[in-house]
């Protein structure tokens, strides 16, 4: 088996209902993919049981954000002229997740739309537009 070369974790993600936009006016995600510490951490959210099996995919989606936005760029609230800075939580424990890494403010996290959350939720997941075409291809 030939395995590809990772050429780097790290990218800037533009949402696509921004790419048509002048670049000065796009917002920038750093985000990055997930170790394979956090994956498995990922994993063990859900819970099984003799009697139930859960699946938390809300939690999944928030901490893979937490974990993956490493830094948001140019996100502006109302009118506001200077853009919004997101800040980590600092009543959290450093070590919340794996990489140490403390979670966002979950009320600047609250400010991103849903669908974009779930949007940048699929690219730090490794999820391209093009894989999801294919996918839904085969």
């Amino acid at each position: 088996m030939r395995v590809p070369k990772l050429i780097t974790t790290s990218f800037d993600y533009i949402l696509p209902s921004e790419r048509k936009l002048p670049k000065e006016d796009q917002t920038i995600f750093k985000l990055k993919l997930l170790t394979i510490e956090q994956e498995a951490y990922l994993d063990n959210i859900d819970g099984v049981s003799k009697t139930e099996y859960k699946v938390n995919a809300g939690t999944k989606m928030i901490d893979a954000l937490n974990m993956g936005i490493e830094d948001v760029i140019n996100f502006y609230v109302g009118d506001d002229e200077k853009p919004f800075e997101f800040q980590r939580d600092e009543t959290k424990k450093l070590k919340t997740y794996p990489g140490k890494i403390r979670p966002w403010k979950s009320e600047h996290l609250g400010l991103i739309p849903k669908d974009d959350r779930s949007e940048l939720y699929l690219a730090i997941k490794g999820v391209s537009e093009l894989e999801e075409e294919e996918a839904k291809n085969s």
